[in-house]
């Protein structure tokens, strides 16, 4: 029953006035010392005619303490007596996970929706220390997205759910997410290296494009005018012309001899003469998504069906393009389950499981830092970057405000264990701090797990330093001084054992619950506070997931990224992802130069 305790001081001694509530009654009593085991100062009952009137008045007294807050739903619930039920299903997997209190005892039940499931029990000093700890094992859950489901009797339950095991009570990508998230990929790949000299053109007959087929060229530009074009038979279905000279990008669609209105943008930096650059544009209900080194650059309405695009086109009309892949990625038959190749685990008995299968950590390095601004091939959060002999000041992707630096690595000077491991030179992460320019879009390509949230106003490279590079003036951000964002120097790093989210293992229900029973855990939490996925700043690792695994697929082989760097929310980095989120910069293993900066927050 809801009970609340309010310190007094009549002033004589401390006192303490306990208020409890038990069906239509409120009962008020004050005893003599804050431990609430003396003598009784006086006691009063109030009784009503209903439950909601006596709730109110309970609620009413409590609200004499300032610092009092309405128990929540669950809490009730648990005060009661009832138990909390919550449920979580997605494409991998349904189970439940059910909590009582009784007294000082804390009884949880879980598994498979549709099983009877494990039971649990653990028994607390107090029952206000069994409330406590019920609460912190649903939040927990609820923050991994378990939802609440109606209060209902342990049989009716599992009534429910042997008639409806597999319903889902959490949303799954929709139908307009351009690559699903159990979907496996195939890959047609139209060209390798080739080079396009001025007045030529390269075309290739396609299939006709749908939802979620991506095109992707990886390309270097000597070029100050080629096109890359979208064909329907003769029309132009979408031409993206990028212009040197002009700095910018034009998109339009001709049908006919009839151009349409021209949707123009900034030329980025990445894309700009002599650069290595990956263009992607992919089939979303709507439009289509123009990226660039897997930003997000425009969404392009359709004017002419996808279904009917059956060509690809690329024109060079000054100098030459240099093509290095050019291949058209669409659907294949889904798999079993996610195809993740950094996954731990291999295929095998859950009874024949070794510990170290399951608990195989990974290094990762924590930075040590301090404060201030190091030299310009320092690895730091913040400070100065090194550019180039005459080159501007990064700007954002979709606006042209200049970025602030929030993260530079010098690859040369990592542990040595990974030095080099990420490629060479400096790994550059800037951000655009503009709140019209703070948002996230969805990943345009290949992703495995749930789709990826992409930092649109970031840009992610390596650059190789030659010299000691330029020291153009220190831009104004947002109208505040550059220095005025904190700058930290990276001067160690500390090594530290790190372990895969229990999401990554791809274990069902029944095999977690072998796996906790075998290992001696009491369930999949004991698991997760024992085994940590270090989720603060770091260095190689496996990535905390906030939500559940994201991982992007690489825009020229498709393989799952690796993570380089986790960035967390106002730790070294005086800046917050969303609702205290965290951001991730991933790259393919494969081709260093494919990197991908994703979000997730709470």
């Amino acid at each position: 029953m809801p009970s609340y305790s309010i310190p007094a001081d009549n002033g004589k001694y401390d006192t303490l006035i306990q208020i409890t509530l038990e069906g239509c009654t409120v009962t008020i009593q004050e005893n003599d010392g804050r431990s609430g085991e003396g003598e009784t100062v006086f006691c009063e009952v109030h009784e009503f005619t209903s439950e909601t009137k006596a709730q109110e008045f309970f609620q009413e007294q409590c609200r004499r303490d300032p610092y009092y807050s309405p128990p929540t739903d669950e809490e009730i619930t648990l005060q009661r007596g009832e138990p909390v039920y919550l449920t979580f299903s997605d494409a991998r997997s349904h189970k439940f996970y059910e909590v009582t209190v009784t007294g000082v005892e804390v009884h949880i039940r879980y598994g498979r929706i549709g099983s009877k499931g494990q039971v649990h029990h653990s028994t607390e000093i107090t029952t206000d220390v069994a409330l406590a700890t019920a609460m912190q094992k649903i939040n927990d859950k609820l923050k991994k997205g378990y939802l609440r489901s109606p209060s209902t009797n342990s049989t009716e339950r599992s009534q429910q759910s042997e008639l409806s095991p597999s319903t889902p009570s959490a949303q799954t990508p929709s139908p307009s997410t351009n690559i699903n998230a159990s979907a496996t990929v195939s890959a047609t790949v139209l060209a390798l290296a080739a080079t396009l000299q001025a007045g030529g053109e390269l075309f290739w007959q396609i299939s006709p494009l749908k939802l979620g087929v991506t095109v992707q060229i990886v390309a270097i530009s000597h070029s100050p005018l080629f096109s890359c074009n979208l064909m329907a038979g003769e029309d132009f279905a979408y031409h993206c012309n990028p212009r040197t000279a002009e700095a910018q990008i034009v998109q339009n669609t001709r049908i006919g001899q009839n151009w349409g209105l021209e949707e123009r943008l900034l030329l980025p930096q990445d894309m700009a003469f002599g650069q290595t650059f990956t263009l992607t544009i992919s089939v979303q209900d709507n439009d289509l998504i123009l990226s660039l080194n897997g930003a997000i650059l425009h969404h392009y309405q359709h004017r002419i069906s996808p279904t009917q695009i059956n060509g690809l086109r690329l024109i060079c009309s000054q100098g030459h393009l240099h093509t290095l892949s050019v291949q058209v990625a669409e659907l294949a038959s889904p798999p079993e389950s996610l195809p993740l190749s950094s996954s731990p685990i291999e295929e095998t008995d859950v009874a024949e499981l070794d510990i170290q299968q399951v608990l195989r950590s990974a290094p990762a390095w924590l930075p040590i830092v301090v404060d201030g601004d190091g030299d310009r091939l320092a690895s730091k959060f913040g400070g100065r970057p090194w550019l180039a002999i005459d080159e501007a000041w990064p700007t954002c992707p979709t606006c042209p405000q200049p970025m602030q630096l929030f993260l530079q690595l010098n690859l040369g000077n990592l542990p040595g264990t990974v030095r080099e491991e990420f490629g060479s030179g400096l790994l550059q992460v800037f951000h655009c701090l503009s709140e019209t320019c703070q948002s996230v879009v969805e990943y345009p390509g290949v992703y495995y797990g749930r789709v990826p949230s992409v930092e649109q106003s970031s840009r992610t490279r390596l650059v190789n330093p030659v010299g000691s590079g330029s020291t153009p003036p220190l831009p104004e951000i947002l109208g505040e001084p550059y220095e005025s964002f904190p700058a930290k120097t990276i001067i160690d790093w500390q090594i530290i054992d790190d372990y895969p989210d229990p999401d990554e293992l791809g274990f069902s229900d029944d095999e977690w619950d072998e796996i906790v029973e075998r290992f001696g855990l009491n369930d999949l939490i004991d698991y997760e506070d024992q085994y940590p996925t270090n989720n603060t700043d770091k260095l190689g690792g496996y990535p905390c997931w906030v939500q559940d695994v994201e991982y992007p697929g690489c825009p020229v082989c498709l393989a799952p990224m690796r993570l380089v760097f986790q960035l967390a929310s106002g730790k070294n980095l005086s800046y917050a992802f969303g609702d205290m989120g965290i951001a991730y910069v991933l790259q393919c293993q494969t081709h260093k130069d494919q990197f991908a900066f994703i979000s997730s927050c709470g």
